[in-house]
């Protein structure tokens, strides 16, 4: 069965019919991943820590304990000391440890485990 496609873009590149309902259930599933990931960077460098003015965020110490959360909003976390174990839902255990930046999307569902006392810098957006 025919997907009718949105007319611009798509139609003007000639991705109709089934190769352009395919690109664009794919795009849709990206878009929907996005909408509830975690990525981390790892050994960010100071000069990019001062761009994004992360001193200036406030500050969260959290001792060890494990909590299923929801972030309703975006969130970044930069480890300064400790260790957490972050798994998102229907996915892998990420470990975040000092120097790590992650970046949480809204609408995350995640087991949050600080495994070592835990102190980071955090922004919510």
């Amino acid at each position: 069965m025919p997907v009718d496609l949105p007319r611009g873009r798509l139609a003007n590149q000639g991705l109709t019919g089934m190769v352009g309902a395919q690109l664009v259930n794919r795009v849709e599933t990206l878009r929907n991943a996005r909408m509830s990931s975690i990525s981390v960077e790892r050994n960010v460098t100071p000069m990019k820590l001062d761009v994004m003015n992360v001193d200036c965020w406030p500050e969260r110490k959290t001792e060890v304990s494990q909590q299923a959360r929801d972030f309703d909003v975006t969130e970044q976390v930069y480890i300064l000391a400790g260790e957490l174990h972050v798994t998102p839902e229907g996915g892998e255990t990420l470990v975040l440890k000092r120097g790590d930046l992650a970046y949480i999307s809204a609408g995350t569902r995640c087991v949050w485990e600080v495994v070592k006392p835990l102190r980071e810098h955090y922004l919510s957006q």
